[in-house]
């Protein structure tokens, strides 16, 4: 019995020293990370005292933000690899410049000058991809090597500017205003990250466990196989304890200071309620709740996807930006396929794999 008692200690000792080494790692790659969004930022504010001849598109792209996004700026980082979102929002980048990729400035030739400046910048920049509107790189900081996607978007100074701007261009574009309807998320990043400050730290705990999961389920080059986005299961996560807390009578804003006896028997029915959800998603009319589209009182903020009676997930922070389609990998702003039951197969597939999800388990676990 003395040896067994002994053997057990030394198992949850080696246990426990992986944790820690496992937690010291992901705290060293935040710090990281950190230093690595520090860096850029000074050199993206720097773009007011470029030559316009040899910079014309950078020097009149002077940042009015910087919004740090992704899981850094919300809060949820996982261990292992993860890339860094940063997003220039400037007043001289124009919705037109994506709207219009033949106009001279286009969006294009903003990302083709700033992969030359960042190149020119850091010794060890390299770039990766270039889309549509972002920037996609590395750079070694520490010795350790730091991912980077960096987009650009035009700056609105509140969702209310934002919004109106995105009704109009739907009534502007009546028949085509789908392949117009991500151009802009990147505007909406800042309040993506500001959505997600406000919750709760039991809230981030339960999402982060879930971004686990999701990459232990879905491999990282599996962007054909619809695999759900981080920010798709942020929302998702979040509805869920909307629903728990719901059903026991608590408040979800409070819930880092209500005493909940058993984090594990929280997390399970937390779990029991994001299984259904995504189990049911053909059901799914999801508008979570948030402090900006109460501005709309007279509807004009409404999802169109509202008046066709399918499946939708309304962004918080993007109205025009129906979740159920574009949350799972890849997403085609140009094609209603989900709408056509390609997109709902990928679905099938999430409610199929979401079944082996276990909430209990922690960062840390193997």
């Amino acid at each position: 019995n003395n040896l067994l008692l002994q053997l057990l200690y030394v198992i949850n000792s080696a246990d426990q020293s992986r944790e820690m080494a496992t937690e010291t790692e992901h705290k060293i790659n935040v710090e990281t990370a950190e230093k690595a969004i520090d860096l850029i930022i000074k050199k993206l504010h720097k773009f007011g005292e470029l030559n316009s001849r040899e910079w014309p598109c950078l020097s009149k792209s002077v940042p009015a933000e910087v919004v740090k996004g992704g899981s850094l700026g919300h809060g949820t980082t996982v261990p292992g690899n993860f890339d860094v979102d940063l997003i220039l929002l400037s007043r001289g980048i124009t919705p037109e410049m994506f709207l219009d990729p033949k106009k001279p400035g286009h969006a294009e030739e903003i990302l083709r000058e700033l992969n030359i400046y960042l190149n020119r910048e850091f010794a060890s920049y390299q770039e990766q991809t270039t889309t549509h509107h972002s920037v996609q790189f590395s750079i070694d900081v520490r010795g350790i090597k730091v991912e980077i996607d960096l987009l650009i978007g035009p700056y609105w100074k509140d969702t209310h500017a934002f919004f109106t701007y995105l009704n109009r261009l739907k009534l502007q574009h009546e028949h085509d205003w789908r392949k117009f309807r991500t151009l802009f998320s990147p505007s909406a990043a800042k309040w993506q990250t500001e959505y997600m400050s406000r919750k709760p730290d039991r809230v981030k705990q339960l999402v982060k466990r879930v971004k686990k999961w999701v990459k232990s389920v879905y491999s990282s080059d599996a962007l054909g196989d619809g695999k759900p986005t981080s920010y798709l299961m942020e929302i998702l996560i979040i509805e869920a304890c909307e629903r728990y807390c719901k059903r026991y009578g608590r408040d979800m804003e409070r819930l880092d200071v209500i005493e909940i006896d058993d984090f594990d028997n929280f997390a399970r029915d937390v779990q029991k309620e994001l299984q259904h959800i995504i189990g049911n998603h053909r059901e799914l009319r999801l508008v979570l709740k948030n402090p900006w589209y109460q501005m709309g009182g007279n509807g004009c903020y409404t999802s169109p996807d509202f008046e066709q009676g399918k499946p939708y997930i309304l962004d918080p922070s993007n109205p025009y930006n129906n979740l159920y389609r574009s949350g799972l990998k890849p997403f085609q702003a140009r094609n209603d396929y989900c709408h056509q039951g390609v997109g709902q197969d990928k679905w099938d597939v999430l409610a199929a794999n979401i079944r082996r999800l276990d909430l209990t388990k922690s960062l840390w676990d193997e």
